[in-house]
């Protein structure tokens, strides 16, 4: 069985979370990053976040197992 990828939706609303969370790492710690804060730089709806990620810790970590 093959893996299906992400429909373009999906991959574009991945991306801007994991463009807006780094964004925010370069201003502040992640310890102060907020899912609020996330989404208002990526624009998208909180439940949107939380559709891909449980919290910005995951989110993070996604993108970590994604360099590696």
């Amino acid at each position: 069985m093959s893996m299906k990828r992400p429909d373009r939706r999906v991959r574009y609303t991945r991306q801007v979370l994991r463009t807006a969370l780094l964004d925010l790492m370069r201003e502040q710690p992640i310890e102060k990053i907020t899912v609020r804060a996330v989404c208002e730089r990526a624009e998208v709806g909180r439940a949107t976040f939380y559709a891909h990620y449980r919290d910005a810790y995951d989110l993070l970590e996604q993108i970590e197992n994604e360099l590696f």
